[in-house]
């Protein structure tokens, strides 16, 4: 199955405040799948989401490594720790430009 759209990342600042205003604006382009390393973030961000809404799915890291792999015909393994994951984003992403959205 190919991809319809382009990985968008969207940032917050610390804390909730902001996060209906967040996920009004990535709903606004399209369908898409919510993540975040964050299982708070997650937590709040699926309370703001109705269950039989069809545009947005909050989904957590784990679970979306997992379909992923799945839907590419791999095995899933489990995932490290929260910690061994923000060590492997982080580790992943420095050497990206500044201007990067990720």
């Amino acid at each position: 199955m190919a991809a319809r759209s382009r990985l968008r990342a969207l940032g917050l600042v610390p804390g909730a405040a902001s996060l209906q205003d967040v996920l009004n604006e990535f709903r606004s382009g399209g369908a898409g799948v919510v993540c975040a390393l964050n299982s708070d973030l997650l937590l709040s961000a699926s309370n703001l989401v109705d269950s039989d809404e069809d545009i947005l799915q909050v989904v957590g890291l784990a679970e979306l490594v997992k379909k992923c792999l799945t839907l590419c015909d791999d095995n899933p393994k489990g995932l490290g720790s929260g910690g061994l994951v923000v060590t492997a984003v982080s580790k992943a992403t420095e050497s990206l430009d500044s201007g990067s959205p990720y």
